[in-house]
């Protein structure tokens, strides 16, 4: 019922993109991301309750793709804020932040490089993104996917950016969005 609630509540007018409702452990809250408010083409991580109330925004920078922290008090994201241009930074990187949007920091500032969809182990002490920052300068894409123009791996960290591990290092295969399983392996 948690995906049937998050679409039920997450219908919020027309042009407005919600998407990634993400529920807390213990049922009684939703963040997710949205353009409600932006500017255009901007999203922003909102939380509501599970029942659709007390909505708010918590970020002031952009931000997609929420995790919540087991202990639901601190959500991971990907953002990318900083730079010359309107939105920042071509790249991506991964944020974390209070539950209440408080203490916004982030984690993975690599000029140049990709990093994503972060996700929270089950016991609170890794997160698991995507990045291309180990993509050779002289990458060859596989023959099967010539349109390819970096490579993605799997990484972990600790939830302050120590710490930080290639778990998959392969420049054959495109790996991302990764997840965890409840024995804490990505």
């Amino acid at each position: 019922t948690g995906c049937l609630q998050c679409h039920t509540y997450l219908g919020s007018g027309a042009g407005n993109l919600d998407r990634k409702p993400v529920v807390t452990a213990d049922g009684s809250t939703i963040v997710y991301y949205t353009n409600k408010d932006g500017k255009a083409g901007r999203s922003n991580i909102w939380r509501m309750n599970a029942d659709g109330t007390d909505l708010r925004r918590l970020s002031d920078v952009w931000g997609e793709y929420p995790a919540w922290s087991p202990d639901g008090d601190r959500i991971a994201f990907e953002s990318y804020v900083g730079g010359t241009t309107e939105f920042g930074d071509p790249n991506y990187d991964v944020f974390v932040m209070n539950a209440d949007g408080s203490g916004v920091a982030n984690l993975t500032d690599d000029t140049g490089s990709d990093d994503g969809y972060p996700t929270w182990s089950p016991d609170g002490e890794w997160i698991a993104f995507y990045s291309d920052r180990a993509t050779p300068e002289d990458f060859v894409p596989p023959e099967y996917d010539r349109e390819r123009t970096s490579d993605s791996d799997i990484w972990v960290m600790r939830p302050d950016g120590s710490d930080l591990r290639n778990v998959t290092a392969s420049l054959e295969t495109l790996e991302q969005f990764p997840d965890w399983s409840r024995q804490g392996i990505v």
